[in-house]
């Protein structure tokens, strides 16, 4: 799938900021235009030039946006792997003030001139069905 950014899916009990992010069933993964920035996430070396270094912010909510962003802007796949998913075990934001974090994010979007569409951030643009014999199977979507 040549991922430069990616994360696992989370489990379907799992405490998750979207549920975009859900492991899908049938699926070894998946090129999405959207990937969350924790708790897990996985960056190719190919990344890394427009990745570093990380934004100064003291709770990083909004730095997956930037990073997906950067990484369509240099023609780079991200995506998340449902072969291996996570559980998040407490919801986002359970040890810390919310609505701070919300503002910097907001902040941060605004600083970058980024105004996600969420109907086009969270859709997958191909799924990964099968590998088997040499052969990946896709189901391509426009």
């Amino acid at each position: 799938m040549d991922l430069k950014i990616s994360q696992p899916a989370h489990r379907y009990h799992s405490y998750t900021s979207f549920t975009f992010n859900y492991r899908k069933w049938n699926s070894i993964g998946r090129v999405t235009r959207y990937v969350e920035d924790g708790p897990v996430t996985a960056f190719h070396r190919d990344a890394m030039a427009y990745l570093f270094p990380f934004p100064e912010l003291r709770w990083a909510w909004a730095t997956d946006i930037a990073f997906c962003d950067e990484a369509r802007r240099n023609h780079h796949n991200v995506g998340i792997v449902d072969y291996t998913a996570i559980e998040h075990l407490k919801p986002a934001g359970h040890d810390y003030p919310v609505r701070e974090a919300t503002a910097e994010a907001r902040a941060f979007l605004s600083r970058r001139s980024l105004q996600p569409d969420r109907q086009d951030l969270f859709r997958d643009t191909e799924i990964l069905r099968h590998i088997g014999n040499g052969c990946l199977t896709y189901d391509v979507m426009m």
